[in-house]
């Protein structure tokens, strides 16, 4: 099989997967958080048994009772709701990841099959731009160890320019800005760091009165059909 043909195939198992993915976390995953309500309304009822049975002096007045226990169901509601954002916070990193994860073996198989050697003099200066040692360091050398290593290291900054220098703009694309903020998003989650006032301007849907990261289920989709449009036009020098 070419590795033409083979990247064709790949490209098509990486979108399923990225769709399947999706999926997963929007029918398996985030229903088990739609019974909240319901759940605080038992916690209620058991801790109001639990005092109704328990020994007392019968000078208890029932009103602290109550408060205690609002109070505590309050508690209880916020801990699952914070959960509840955790888990799709969660999901979004694992989204990117499983993204970066596949279009890296991509450029990998792709760019390990050029058959170019790494320039030993500044004649390099003399070459198109994709073939300059900003590009040719990752991955143009005989030493397959080094190329494969280097892109495996990449971040999101380096992959762009990897693509820019093999002839694919990544950030001409229209979904790029879906993609960007989904970098921002998964580096303020890994990092237990404020979002960015980048993503609060240009995402504020994103953010919680608390100002704390909020990825909403309609912004998880909006991720996932940009990585899905990436995969259907993705395409470098072969």
């Amino acid at each position: 099989m070419s590795v033409s043909a083979m990247l064709k195939g790949y490209k098509s198992i990486a979108r399923d997967r990225n769709i399947r993915f999706t999926d997963a976390v929007i029918t398996r995953i985030m229903p088990v958080w739609d019974y909240i309500g319901k759940e605080i309304e038992e916690y209620q009822d058991e801790l109001w048994d639990s005092m109704m049975n328990s020994p007392g002096t019968g000078e208890e007045d029932p009103g602290d009772y109550v408060d205690w226990i609002i109070d505590q169901a309050i508690d209880h509601y916020d801990d699952l709701s914070f959960m509840k954002e955790a888990t799709l916070n969660t999901m979004s990193v694992g989204l990117y990841h499983l993204w970066e994860k596949d279009i890296k073996h991509y450029l990998i198989v792709q760019l390990s099959s050029l058959k170019i050697r790494k320039p030993r003099s500044k004649i390099w200066r003399l070459l198109p731009s994709r073939f300059r040692p900003s590009t040719i360091q990752f991955y143009s050398t005989d030493d397959s160890t080094i190329r494969k290593t280097t892109i495996e290291r990449a971040n999101f900054d380096v992959l762009k320019k990897i693509f820019r220098d093999n002839g694919f703009v990544f950030t001409e694309q229209t979904f790029y800005s879906e993609i960007r903020v989904l970098n921002w998003v998964i580096n303020a989650s890994k990092h237990s760091k404020a979002p960015p006032a980048k993503l609060a301007s240009e995402r504020p849907d994103l953010i919680s009165e608390s100002q704390e990261l909020r990825v909403t289920i309609e912004a998880f989709n909006g991720f996932s059909d940009a990585l899905a449009q990436f995969w259907a036009v993705i395409d470098i020098i072969h």
